[in-house]
């Protein structure tokens, strides 16, 4: 009979401990905004002070039936100032490496030669034959629309994130970001051109921001 006692008290030990792993940890779940639209006005007047940030990842860009993956290392300061690598998918070495400034931009290719101009968009499209959106694609991976365009139509979730934005000729979708909350960052963002099939995609593996 005592055996029986005993293995029935550590049966209901065994279902105890059970039933507690099951349960949620209070401790991190990010309570949703009561106002959404406050929410985003909150998280663009945020990302709009960053001095600068990083992003690590694998992109893609595909028109009509050509697709060019490639590996892609962005350092973002403020406005026009940034630097990009843009590295072969599979062996990592560098395509193409671009710096930018307020005053112009530099394009180095992977033979070693420099090409320059004072637009970035046509540069790149110069000389990689791909239309990169870059003026709005700094703020669109964030998240958060471009102050350099008219006003953004945005689809926004529970946490005031963009689930979908409109804005100069792009749509863009964030199908995930990296953790809940109206602060997180995307890990996965699509950009589709309306007017022609122009396709890019971002998978970002590492964010590392500076306020």
């Amino acid at each position: 009979m005592k055996k029986w006692i005993v293995y029935f008290q550590l049966l209901a030990f065994s279902l105890l401990l059970a039933s507690c792993s099951t349960q949620p940890d209070k401790g991190n779940v990010v309570q949703k905004p009561a106002n959404k639209d406050a929410a985003w006005q909150q998280r663009q007047a945020k990302f709009s002070k960053m001095r600068e940030w990083r992003l690590q990842g694998k992109a893609s860009v595909r028109y009509k039936s050509e697709n060019w993956p490639f590996r892609l290392s962005w350092l973002q300061r403020q406005g026009d100032d940034y630097e990009m690598n843009i590295k072969h998918p599979l062996t990592d070495s560098v395509l193409a490496y671009i710096k930018s400034t307020p005053q112009s931009v530099m394009l180095k290719a992977q033979d070693g030669k420099v090409y320059r101009d004072s637009n970035a968009e046509n540069l790149v499209k110069r000389q990689l034959g791909v239309a990169l959106p870059l003026k709005g694609m700094k703020s669109w991976v964030l998240g958060v629309s471009s102050p350099d365009y008219p006003a953004a139509k945005v689809t926004l979730d529970a946490y005031g994130r963009p689930v979908t934005l409109l804005q100069a000729g792009w749509r863009v979708d964030y199908p995930s970001y990296e953790t809940a909350g109206v602060g997180a960052l995307p890990s996965k963002i699509i950009l589709q051109h309306i007017t022609d099939s122009t396709r890019i995609k971002v998978i970002a593996k590492d964010w590392k921001v500076r306020y």
